[in-house]
């Protein structure tokens, strides 16, 4: 390994304890001085720190001298501390000097030294500590030794030179604030062990006895209720392998959790993890791969499949609301006794014509033993006294009379459930208002295709062969050039699906936080219509108007070929796709 340029110097210094003619009175007995460094840990700092670029004063460790040495004048003692005081000067607790008649010594050292935490030639396990967010306790977890081989020369000090080589390993890690997080509060490690036994305690050689689990006690590495910025950490484990759960960052929004495949960590190497968490990673294990050995790994943002995900796009839904979109359209799945609910995996699924849809019931869908999947949903005011999945939409009923209840009766009431309930936390559909501000009004600091304040454009894409049509929505800040798709569309207009994609155009897209919504059609009753030509996505707003048809309707977005519009509304009953939002900082 590198050697770093600085010296931590111990002084060739005539020794504490005893004067220059004190010790000339000794016959044969010469002071020993020591200097040393530290070898390089790829970068022997703690991020954001000044830890371990130099010992501070009061720093102590330990020093064994197993032969030809004594500490004291009066004493066979073999071992002292030396401790750093002002000046750069490493003083001795008590003077160490040859025996008369020798010609050299060994010393072996060893860092830290400290009330609670003193390693010397017999200790025998070494534990890191669980809250490294503090310089004192990440300096108590970064177990060191040193040796060196003294000779007696002419001069009137012998001096030896130690190099510290670190005995554990260092995790670096930059936590980058994504979409939909405001904070990050806490990154820990929750894989792997706190403690190694030592097997050869005087040349401090590590054994591969691991015992006290981090996933019991967490070893946290950043700490700040507060914070609203990316964060730079670090902290030290005994060299093993961990495969499973390894690193959480808290957030605001919740807990995000990486995992490694058997992934190796030596001693003395340092390992540099940079993370941007989004709101998709919350709740959620995310795999980390990329690592071959020391160095850098970077662990993208990541979208849930079929769980509760979100895009990582932010959009604004009016002047002072913005919101990330799931990551994909909303499902409920009946497997004869239950319902489920998740996100379609892909943001282009949708069920369409197939069983579910047309033969939803408010009580039973099942067909023959076989799970079928709800995506069409009818929207049920307050008012309504229906129960059960009838509540949320799940229900092939076309009735509007107040007699049977229908879908509710009453001039501007709310959902009775909003659907994103179901879901998690946090999650609802846009109102009416809102589906109008991100289509017509919205200014999104970004372009698409040369055309700035790009919100949407009607568009084929390409998944495995199947082009499906849609509507794109362009997050805010986000520039996309018309080198990025087959076919450059109109922008921000009704254009009969021009922009074209293939399916790996499309996938960068996304990544960029792009939205798309597919046409996925409606249903009136056990009848679906428009399936892969038109869209009718539900908003929470009912539609307030003083005729006998307006008080069981409600407002929804349309889009077909050539048309977008927030502006519609029709009857409670019909069936239709559900898209869930959540708002963001």
């Amino acid at each position: 390994m590198n050697k770093k340029l600085y010296l931590l110097p111990l002084a060739g210094l005539l020794l504490a304890g005893c004067t220059a003619d004190e010790l000339a009175g000794i016959e044969g007995q010469m002071p020993i001085s020591l200097t040393a460094e530290v070898e390089d840990m790829d970068a022997s700092t703690r991020a954001g720190t000044t830890v371990l670029n130099a010992f501070a004063t009061s720093d102590a460790f330990y020093a064994y001298f197993p032969s030809n040495v004594k500490v004291g004048s009066t004493t066979s003692a073999s071992n002292t501390t030396f401790t750093l005081g002002s000046g750069s000067t490493w003083s001795p607790a008590t003077p160490p000097y040859f025996n008369a008649g020798a010609t050299s010594a060994t010393v072996h050292a060893y860092y830290p030294y400290v009330s609670g935490k003193q390693v010397t030639n017999t200790t025998s396990s070494f534990s890191v500590e669980t809250d490294q967010s503090t310089d004192a306790n990440y300096k108590m977890s970064d177990l060191m030794y040193a040796t060196a081989t003294i000779n007696k020369g002419s001069t009137a000090t012998a001096t030896g030179s130690l190099t510290f080589a670190h005995r554990m390993s260092k995790i670096l890690v930059t936590a980058n604030i994504g979409a939909g997080i405001s904070k990050i509060t806490a990154v820990k490690i929750v894989g792997g062990n706190r403690t190694i036994n030592i097997s050869t305690p005087q040349s401090c050689t590590l054994g591969s006895s691991l015992s006290n689990p981090n996933s019991s006690s967490n070893i946290t590495l950043y700490s700040n209720s507060n914070n609203t910025s990316n964060v730079s950490c670090a902290g030290l484990i005994p060299p093993q392998t961990i495969n499973g759960n390894f690193l959480q960052i808290v957030t605001d929004q919740g807990t995000a959790t990486y995992s490694l495949s058997s992934k190796q960590f030596e001693s003395g190497k340092s390992y540099q993890l940079t993370i941007t968490v989004n709101a998709a990673a919350v709740g959620t294990t995310t795999s980390i791969t990329g690592w071959t050995g020391t160095g850098n790994v970077t662990v993208n943002p990541t979208v849930v499949k079929g769980g509760v995900g979100a895009i990582a796009g932010v959009f604004s839904v009016s002047s002072s609301t913005k919101v990330l979109f799931s990551q994909g359209n909303l499902q409920a799945t009946y497997n004869g006794s239950s319902w489920t609910w998740a996100f379609a995996a892909n943001q282009w699924d949708y069920i369409g014509n197939a069983p579910g849809n047309t033969s939803v019931t408010s009580s039973s869908p099942y067909i023959s033993g076989t799970n079928v999947t709800v995506d069409l949903f009818g929207w049920v005011g307050a008012s309504s006294t229906w129960t059960g999945v009838a509540q949320y939409g799940i229900t092939s009923s076309t009735s509007t009379t107040a007699a049977a209840n229908g879908y509710g009766t009453t001039y501007n009431e709310n959902l009775k459930y909003d659907w994103g309930t179901l879901i998690g936390t946090g999650w609802r559909t846009l109102t009416k208002d809102e589906w109008n501000y991100l289509l017509n009004s919205r200014t999104t600091g970004g372009s698409a295709f040369g055309t700035s304040n790009a919100r949407y454009a009607l568009a084929t894409i390409n998944t495995n062969s199947t082009a499906v049509v849609g509507l794109i929505l362009f997050p805010n800040s986000v520039t996309i050039a018309a080198s990025e798709v087959t076919t450059a569309g109109t922008v921000n207009a009704k254009s009969s699906w021009t922009t074209k994609c293939t399916t790996a155009q499309w996938s960068a897209l996304a990544a960029k936080g792009c939205v798309f919504l597919p046409a996925a059609g409606y249903r009136n009753g056990t009848s679906l219509s428009g399936v892969g030509e038109e869209a009718f996505y539900w908003s929470s707003t009912h539609l307030a108007a003083n005729s006998a048809n307006n008080n069981v309707s409600a407002y929804h977005m349309y889009f077909a070929s050539s048309f977008v519009t927030a502006e519609s509304a029709s009857y409670r009953r019909n069936g239709m796709s559900v898209r869930l939002v959540r708002n963001v900082n």
